[in-house]
């Protein structure tokens, strides 16, 4: 393939998001993409990460998304829930008021324990009167389903 033809998916994404969301980028105006939130600051994926990304200025919340076996969706990243969390197994064989009991912060610093694993509707509804706006990285789930639930948030 030719040089000039390899191109980054991740960035093409972006791209085409900014233009469908009407985010001019005519003016090289860079825009910041808090992956997983403020993530060296706070546990990724948490309030607390998406609270200290949004008061660093970033333009974008990047959150993964990954659906509990009962049909909630929440923001998380790894398939498992041993690294981040007081929990074990796989994060899609658990119902929501197990994922919502665990300590998602206590594994990043003694001052975050007791952060909970967020649901993308509560992400939303937290962040909803800030300018930040969301880039989600769906993991896991029904993704018609989760576009559907997106809306009526």
């Amino acid at each position: 393939m030719k040089r000039w033809m390899k191109i980054n998916p991740l960035l093409l994404t972006m791209l085409m998001f900014c233009l469908c969301q009407g985010i001019s980028m005519a003016q090289n105006q860079p825009l910041l993409v808090a992956h997983k939130g403020a993530s060296r600051l706070a546990p990724e994926n948490t309030l607390s990460s998406g609270e200290k990304a949004v008061e660093m200025g970033a333009d974008f919340l990047e959150i993964d998304v990954r659906r509990s076996s009962d049909g909630i969706y929440f923001a998380f990243d790894d398939e498992t829930l041993d690294r981040t969390t007081n929990g074990i197994g796989k994060f899609s064989n658990q119902e929501a008021a197990y994922l919502m009991s665990l300590d998602a912060g206590g594994w990043f610093r003694h001052s975050f324990k007791g952060e909970r694993i967020p649901k993308i509707e509560g992400i939303i509804n937290k962040f909803r009167e800030s300018e930040v706006k969301f880039y989600f990285d769906f993991k896991e789930g029904n993704v018609a389903e989760f576009v559907e639930k997106l809306k009526s948030w």
